[in-house]
């Protein structure tokens, strides 16, 4: 989902950036410790005054959301539902040098599955992405996230809600960056059936079992 705020106003500037949430991939059934991928493209939408530069410090990625709670604004952590894994990679660059980005929570490893907690990663661009006026589609990153329930805890237990958003932004033209958030959700599937010689049945789909 592309989302473009509504523009701030410092001095007839504006200081606005673009963000869309996707998923580049989904397991198949979506069970119990299943790696999903993420993809978040940063960008800019109008920045006037000064350079007409944005440059983007931070995203903030929340793994798990109520339903109740979910919303451009807030999120509620829905428990040890999802799992940040790691493996990032990404196509940006800043002024056609390298960024690496950093989180605030270590990644999985085969000891540690993915973690829980804290329910909010902030991933820090270093260096910061200097990105021109009216690209929202600048650069990408992803980022493997792992099922750690097989349900979610509040009234949409097959469905895991999630939010992503700009974190830290600035511009040269004196304007506050326009808070910016987007809205997602992954499906969950129900474990496949144990049985023997019979016919079973998952989500309506029927299975032969040997």
């Amino acid at each position: 989902m592309m989302l473009s705020p509504k523009p701030s106003i410092a001095a007839g500037n504006s200081c606005n950036p673009a963000l869309d949430f996707s998923y580049s991939s989904v397991s198949s059934p979506n069970v119990l410790n299943s790696i999903d991928r993420i993809r978040l493209t940063v960008g800019a939408g109008t920045v006037s005054g000064g350079s007409g530069i944005l440059t983007l410090s931070q995203v903030f990625f929340d793994l798990d959301c109520t339903k109740a709670s979910i919303s451009a604004s807030n999120c509620v952590d829905d428990g040890a539902v999802v799992g940040y894994v790691g493996n990032i990679s990404t196509s940006c660059t800043s002024n056609s040098n390298p960024v690496t980005i950093t989180t605030n929570v270590a990644g999985s490893d085969p000891h540690n599955p993915g973690a829980t907690a804290p329910n909010e990663v902030v991933f820090t661009f270093s260096p910061a992405i200097d990105i021109p006026s009216a690209t929202p589609s600048y650069c990408w990153f992803e980022f493997d996230v792992q099922m750690r329930a097989q349900q979610s805890n509040d009234t949409t237990p097959l469905i895991v809600e999630q939010r992503a958003g700009v974190a830290s932004a600035s511009c040269d033209n004196l304007a506050l960056f326009s808070a910016l958030s987007a809205t997602g959700s992954l499906d969950l599937d129900q474990p496949p059936p144990q049985c023997r010689g019979v016919t079973c049945v998952v989500r309506k789909r029927p299975k032969r079992c040997q």
